[in-house]
């Protein structure tokens, strides 16, 4: 199994990621061993309950110091009803928690994150593999990312 090296969930060698709709080429996916300064979770799989998608997050920040990733690209979808899911709700709430309790340095919600806004062409200039899911990150309301 390797991992998508546009949304870094877990695929088919080669072929279009079911999760992103990236191409790739088998030269281009990545292999999960390899050590990355950014990582995706993703907390809709399986279609969890927000509780359940909660303790994944808990588990993945905590996973992540100790793998020495420093961000989460968070896909936490946007919500069956179109308004914003209960999961995105509950997630941008933990992490307003954990910001103020300083257990992570920050984060950026996905419909805030360009290459035009402050925080976005910050967040591109630390981590620059960034910019190869630029189009598909961009302004997206269902993912965030977490400084860890």
């Amino acid at each position: 199994m390797n991992v998508c090296a546009t949304c870094g969930n877990e695929k088919e060698a080669g072929g279009r990621c079911p999760f992103c709709g990236a191409w790739q080429s088998v030269a281009t996916a990545i292999r999960p061993k390899e050590r990355r300064s950014v990582a995706t979770v993703n907390l809709e799989q399986g279609l969890p309950l927000v509780e359940d998608a909660l303790a994944k997050l808990d588990r993945e920040i905590a996973s992540a110091r100790m793998r020495g990733v420093r961000l989460l690209r968070l896909i936490h979808g946007w919500g069956s009803s179109g308004s914003g899911g209960g999961i995105r709700a509950a997630v941008h709430e933990r992490l307003a928690s954990l910001l103020r309790s300083r257990k992570i340095r920050g984060f950026i919600p996905g419909d805030e994150y360009s290459e035009d806004t402050n925080r976005g062409r910050t967040l591109l200039t630390s981590y620059p593999s960034l910019r190869s899911s630029l189009r598909t990150d961009r302004e997206n309301p269902g993912i965030t990312f977490v400084e860890v």
